[in-house]
């Protein structure tokens, strides 16, 4: 067996645990996305995440698009998507929100 056979089990093991940290979570996708990109264009990136989602274990419940041209500092969505999303997240009962970019403190 070779080094990549050796280590194949324990990276799988380590995933599988991840994912199941996340089981039964329940997701909202958000994407924040330029203007002028296609309709095909936003449904392939927030089907990526999505996949990614149900990889690490969590339902996504719905996927929400705000057109920017770039995430807003303190909230990455507007205000008024902020309020949107919290009452579509009550409403389902979502646990969390899964934001297609990466954040900082």
């Amino acid at each position: 067996m070779g080094r990549k056979g050796k280590y194949l089990p324990l990276i799988e093991d380590y995933l599988g645990r991840r994912a199941r940290l996340y089981e039964g979570e329940r997701a909202i996708l958000v994407g924040v996305l330029p203007p002028g990109r296609t309709s095909w264009e936003d449904a392939e990136l927030l089907e990526e995440l999505a996949a990614l989602v149900r990889t690490a274990g969590a339902q996504v419940l719905a996927k929400v698009v705000q057109r920017r041209a770039r995430p807003d500092p303190a909230t990455f969505v507007g205000r008024g998507k902020v309020e949107e999303l919290a009452a579509l997240a009550r409403d389902l009962s979502a646990d969390v929100l899964v934001m297609g970019d990466e954040l900082t403190p």
